[in-house]
């Protein structure tokens, strides 16, 4: 059972309820006064998520002034409880003070409530917003180290992938230099095709790292002086087999009156590769992919 309170929650008998009223006038909360008899269902229920704070007479029997907080607590922890009784007794106050009320008002200081009300009320709004911060901060830490443990393995990984791959660049290396003895032409070509794809798959492991780099904002450009003919025939080379293994013609032209611009290699590069091999992949057998790199500048 869920009790409708819109923001108090006020648990008094009907005699009380005049007077509880009239000493609430000018508080800005909405309450609702519910009958002292059923704060069993309080017991049996819990406030609205609407409610911020429980205002309750204690008595005798189950609604003593001990018994009453404990059922709050129960089904309530953390909302302000404001008890108020006909009790005097300061040791009974200040037990029900430890035991997590807000505060413990006799009814000759009944003109203390809207007072006791704002400030506990307050306070359950700090404590609130005290966890909220904690809990974000726990996220951010989390997330932190999570974002650490990944950099750390990305760069595990491409540091285990980079010595196998190496060392098979380096095979092909000498081998293209004829140390092993001359190549006939396809076995050249091969080896051509493996060194450029292996120094591909390089700049890729590379750009994996780049990935936490961005993240991070720390992206650093190489910048220098970039051949587009090299890059289109680089990038011809590296999607030769796939679209040829696929029935699709692949026609790179380059316009002759640009050669070199500024910009990072193998940045481009990675641009370049990834529009072919999109193209080759959705182009179907029998049809042709071509590149073209042209200036768009204009005589002014």
């Amino acid at each position: 059972m869920v009790i409708d309170c819109p923001q108090i929650a006020i648990f008094v008998t009907p005699s009380r309820r005049d007077i509880v009223r009239d000493i609430l006038s000018n508080s800005p909360s909405q309450y609702q006064f519910h009958d002292i008899a059923d704060l069993a269902a309080l017991q049996a229920g819990q406030p609205s998520a609407h409610c911020r704070a429980i205002i309750a007479e204690a008595g005798s029997g189950s609604t003593a002034p001990l018994d009453l907080i404990a059922a709050c607590v129960q089904v309530a922890p953390g909302l302000p409880l404001i008890i108020i009784s006909e009790e005097s007794d300061p040791v009974l106050a200040q037990e029900c003070l430890a035991q997590g009320a807000a505060d413990f008002i006799h009814f000759s200081w009944l003109f203390r409530l809207p007072y006791a009300l704002e400030n506990a009320i307050m306070r359950y709004d700090e404590q609130l917003r005290n966890f909220e911060t904690e809990a974000l901060q726990r996220a951010n830490a989390a997330l932190a180290n999570l974002s650490r443990r990944k950099d750390e393995f990305l760069a595990n990984v491409s540091h285990e992938l980079r010595t196998p791959l190496n060392n098979i660049l380096l095979a092909a290396q000498m081998m293209e230099t004829g140390l092993y003895g001359q190549l006939a032409e396809k076995q050249s070509r091969a080896i051509e095709n493996i060194v450029t794809s292996g120094n591909h798959l390089l700049n890729l492991i590379n750009d994996i790292l780049d990935l936490a780099r961005i993240e991070s904002g720390n992206v650093e450009l190489e910048m220098g002086q970039v051949s587009l003919h090299r890059l289109a025939e680089t990038s011809r080379s590296l999607l030769h087999e796939t679209a040829h293994h696929k029935g699709v013609q692949m026609h790179v032209t380059v316009d002759s009156t640009i050669d070199f611009v500024h910009g990072d290699y193998r940045r481009l590069l990675q641009i370049v590769v990834n529009l072919l091999g999109n193209a080759v992949k959705f182009t179907p057998a029998g049809r042709d992919v071509g590149l073209a790199i042209q200036s768009d500048e204009v005589d002014r």
